[in-house]
């Protein structure tokens, strides 16, 4: 939000975009630090111990490889698009692919608060009470994940027009649509991921990312030089499918855990989703604005909530997110006679 307003009062262009981003940054580092040092006296006086540094080595040094993996294959595409057409063609990608990687923003917000769940199970060997915590917050996130992917394709032509311009809405919305389905994929990863960093497993995240560079770099090479925008929004999507099915079997081999996003109301978690989609694909059909789009789309999404609630979600599970709110809100506990545990 400062960013605007400093070029409205400096000017500058991204010369002052970059200086507003650089001081924000060194204002969130300041502010960590000083929290930290608050909480952590004892960081003020740091000692140096063998062997926590090569645990901590061991850990971060799978984390660092995987993140050095993550670079070319979230960027190679872009890259062989500008050289094979134009970057015209790498801004109607990257609009897309914008708009489409908005729907990551649940598995940040879900999973992050289970991990030290995760490790606290695995670390006492309670594996039974670890596969049902995987499994609940994998279902929860198909059931977060999908409908705002289905939602974000129905609204996606108007928005683009409306939001880029009309020739985004022309270019950009058939690759949104390809690139959506490549985030679903990588939204449900977050759990197999969630999982394999809280049992210590970084070294296999980093095999299987290192493991998918070369051919990936040579399937966005070909794909783009023959379908140009298209192409590279589909090698993206299969990148991430790919991944996805790699981390859910390394989950599966090491402890078993289940790679099927659906409930205990199997049939439930599956038909609402699915009925979804075709009702969202008849309000495209027989729409175009986006005003109507987005009134529908809320719709939808009140109607899909009602039945996830009624119908999917067990009774325990709604006392357990009922108390939740409550305690959340600061108001007083919900069903306090109940003991929750892990959703």
């Amino acid at each position: 939000a400062a960013g605007p307003v400093a070029l409205v009062v400096f000017g500058g262009g991204i010369t002052t975009v970059a200086a507003v981003n650089l001081a924000a940054s060194a204002l969130m580092v300041a502010g960590n630090l000083v929290l930290a040092l608050r909480f952590q006296p004892a960081l003020l006086r740091p000692r140096f111990d063998r062997a926590m540094f090569r645990k901590l080595g061991a850990y971060g040094g799978g984390l660092t490889v995987a993140g050095l993996a993550i670079v070319p294959l979230t960027t190679a595409e872009r890259l062989f698009l500008a050289c094979n057409h134009s970057t015209t063609a790498v801004a109607y990608l990257a609009v897309a692919g914008n708009l489409a990687t908005i729907v990551q923003v649940f598995p940040e917000q879900l999973t992050a608060p289970l991990l030290p769940g995760l490790a606290r199970l695995e670390a006492a060997g309670r594996l039974d009470e670890l596969r049902d915590l995987y499994r609940k917050g994998l279902s929860g996130l198909f059931l977060l994940v999908t409908p705002a992917a289905v939602l974000l394709g129905l609204v996606a032509q108007p928005f683009l027009s409306r939001w880029a311009g009309p020739q985004y809405g022309v270019h950009s919305t058939a690759p949104c649509l390809v690139i959506v389905a490549g985030v679903w994929f990588d939204c449900l990863a977050w759990m197999p991921v969630s999982y394999l960093l809280s049992a210590g497993r970084t070294r296999l995240i980093a095999g299987i990312r290192g493991a998918e560079i070369i051919p990936y770099l040579a399937a966005a090479w070909v794909l783009t030089a023959r379908f140009g925008v298209m192409g590279a929004a589909f090698v993206w999507s299969a990148g991430c499918a790919l991944d996805s099915v790699l981390l859910f079997g390394a989950a599966r081999r090491v402890a078993s855990l289940p790679c099927l996003p659906l409930s205990g109301r199997r049939v439930y978690s599956l038909a609402g989703p699915v009925l979804l989609g075709v009702a969202a694909l008849l309000l495209a059909r027989f729409t175009s604005g986006l005003t109507v789009r987005l009134g529908g789309a809320a719709c939808l999404a009140l109607a899909y909530g009602v039945t996830v609630w009624y119908l999917i979600l067990t009774d325990r599970e709604r006392r357990g997110i009922m108390t939740l709110a409550g305690n959340t809100l600061g108001g007083p506990p919900v069903g306090r006679h109940v003991k929750v545990r892990a959703l």
